[in-house]
């Protein structure tokens, strides 16, 4: 689903979502942070759509189909999602003050160029308060020579598993590495699924270095690797 058919009130969930540090998220700790609610017509469009998985957890925190308190965790295409609202324009229905509006659409906009621009780790950029905690070893199962070097890289650039890197910042670190010979392990380890491949779904906002170090698979330009899923 285009973002440009999602209400803003939706579009404000996604963004909010997406800056909490919390792996599951309530209404009332969206309110509180944000004052950012997802009704349940939001709740639906973002669950049909796969942006967000939905749990009822009772007090014990059980997952229930009657009573108990919504949980929301964004999606890897969720996440995707929310992190290209931040390079667009302020939606020309959005309510509240328009001056209010634009100026945050403005300052996400400007944000999202530093992230691309600088190859920086969007999970600490927008988590700074668990950078400290440590990584879990990134399995190297079946890898040696360049497959090995990858997976090693991955592990530095990344805080935990399931983050997605830049391949700007992948092929930063393994410099010493042949293109040809780096791309060739990229895909075997893709077709093996030890890795995934993600393509940037913003595709006008990409500068000429992400478009350099994009890996074309099957006609289309991958820019991003992760290991498992979040």
């Amino acid at each position: 689903m285009p973002n440009a058919e999602l209400k803003p009130s939706i579009r404000l969930a996604l963004i909010a979502l997406l800056l909490m540090p919390e792996k599951e998220i309530t209404d009332p700790m969206l309110y509180e942070r944000f004052r950012v609610r997802v009704a349940k017509a939001g709740r639906d469009v973002l669950g049909a759509a796969g942006l967000v998985e939905v749990v009822r957890r009772n007090a014990k925190g059980e997952v229930t189909k009657a009573g108990g308190t919504y949980f929301h965790q964004l999606t890897p295409e969720g996440r995707r999602h929310a992190r290209a609202l931040l390079a667009e324009p302020a939606p020309a229905d959005a309510k509240g003050s328009v001056a209010d509006v634009r100026l945050l659409y403005a300052i996400g906009k400007l944000l999202d160029r530093v992230i691309r621009d600088y190859g920086l780790d969007e999970e600490r950029v927008f988590h700074p308060e668990d950078a400290g905690e440590p990584r879990p070893a990134v399995p190297v199962q079946q890898a040696d020579g360049v497959e090995a070097e990858i997976m090693a890289a991955y592990a530095n650039l990344s805080r935990q598993h399931g983050d997605l890197v830049s391949l700007v910042r992948l092929r930063g670190a393994l410099s010493h590495v042949d293109r040809a010979d780096l791309d060739k392990a990229l895909k075997l380890l893709d077709r093996r699924r030890s890795i995934q491949l993600e393509p940037d779904p913003n595709r006008k906002a990409l500068t000429p270095e992400v478009r350099t170090a994009a890996l074309s698979i099957g006609g289309e330009d991958m820019h991003f690797i992760t290991v498992g899923h979040r």
